[in-house]
């Protein structure tokens, strides 16, 4: 066991299950074998969708770490929580009690813009994009630190060496994916899909009268920021932009529960990163996710939009294919679904550095080593 305690602190609300998904099956999983670990899961609601105050949340979370023993000297609080349900009374309580808080900022594209007021208040800021560390610091921020995406060595007992010359993505249908593997189809590369949503989609209206009263706060905040600005002006070209029927294989498009099984069938996974609707801006955002972590430990040959934090991550036509745009990726399959061997070598390279080095526990060791040790 490692010498620090951690208390991970995350929602299970009924509105956050891809949160309380992936900090169970993996962050938690791959954590408790090898440190002291708390969790403390956070319903925002009391009953039918009544909310809880920001002051109710931090009592519960308060009056949790009260009732914990603690047997190491060094603590570490990470959560996945920010200022709305956060209050000053948190903070004080940990550091008197000499416990270093850890805000994971999940979704670092937009969330920093929004709540870096807030950064301050955390012993650390973890952000899992290089570029969120430069907004931060051009802010005056320097209590930031950088912290990849990972995954969980629990992914392996779904590995297996034999697998289909085939192609998976998972994911639900929505900005840019059911354009690329709309592209692909009509280049006779099939795609074989799980998913929500994967039905033909009228045009989506642009925000409809309840979500523009829900979401003003929200406006107000991305239109302060370049990005923001992208992803607002995708929106609105996107609402105006013809809308084409895609072509999909419908047999194949269905909901599959056993993710991680699925993924491990196939020799190759797809990612698409792009962000949202920026797909039809000239220069779209792009940013990595954690499937992109999850397909690797799986032992499946990823190709993915090419990313600095990915670079970083794992070694190029060795453990991870890049691609640039659809010519490239339509291009790259075409040869790779023709050199299997090639596929499968790259698949199990990337199992290999998944297991040693990206793994959650990995990320939790170097962070203490270096911020806290």
């Amino acid at each position: 066991m490692r010498n620090t305690e951690l208390i991970i602190c995350f929602l299970t609300s009924p509105y956050e299950p891809v949160t309380s998904n992936w900090v169970n099956s993996q962050l938690i999983e791959d954590l408790k074998s090898k440190y002291m670990l708390t969790t403390i899961a956070i319903n925002k609601y009391f009953d039918h969708n009544i909310l809880k105050t920001n002051n109710q949340v931090t009592s519960e979370i308060i009056t949790k770490i009260k009732h914990i023993k603690f047997t190491q000297k060094s603590i570490v609080f990470f959560t996945m929580l920010f200022d709305n349900y956060l209050t000053d009374d948190l903070f004080i309580f940990l550091n008197r009690r000499s416990i270093i808080s850890v805000n994971y900022l999940v979704d670092s594209l937009t969330i920093p813009y929004k709540y870096y007021m807030f950064a301050s208040k955390f012993t650390y800021i973890a952000v899992p994009f290089q570029e969120s560390i430069s907004f931060f610091k051009k802010k005056g921020i320097f209590n930031v630190i950088y912290f990849p995406y990972a995954t969980s060595i629990a992914l392996n007992q779904f590995y297996s060496p034999f697998k289909y010359n085939a192609i998976s993505f998972l994911g639900s249908n929505y900005g840019a994916r059911p354009y690329y593997i709309d592209f692909l189809n009509k280049n006779n590369i099939q795609i074989e899909v799980r998913g929500n949503g994967w039905k033909q989609k009228s045009k989506d209206p642009l925000i409809t009268t309840s979500a523009n009263i829900n979401k003003i706060d929200l406006l107000c905040k991305l239109i302060v920021f370049a990005n923001g600005r992208k992803i607002l002006l995708s929106k609105l070209l996107k609402y105006f932009k013809s809308n084409n029927d895609l072509i999909f294989n419908y047999e194949k498009i269905i909901m599959d529960v056993d993710v991680f099984k699925f993924i491990s069938e196939h020799k190759l996974s797809l990612g698409i990163s792009e962000y949202g609707s920026t797909y039809v801006l000239k220069n779209p955002i792009y940013h990595y996710r954690m499937r992109d972590l999850e397909c690797p430990m799986l032992g499946s040959c990823h190709i993915t939009q090419t990313s600095i934090d990915l670079y970083n991550l794992f070694e190029e036509d060795k453990e991870m294919l890049f691609y640039i745009n659809k010519e490239d990726l339509k291009n790259k399959l075409k040869f790779y679904l023709k050199n299997p061997d090639l596929t499968s070598k790259i698949g199990y390279n990337a199992h290999l550095k998944s297991k040693t080095s990206n793994r959650w526990v990995n990320r939790f060791d170097n962070f203490i080593l270096r911020y806290i040790n």
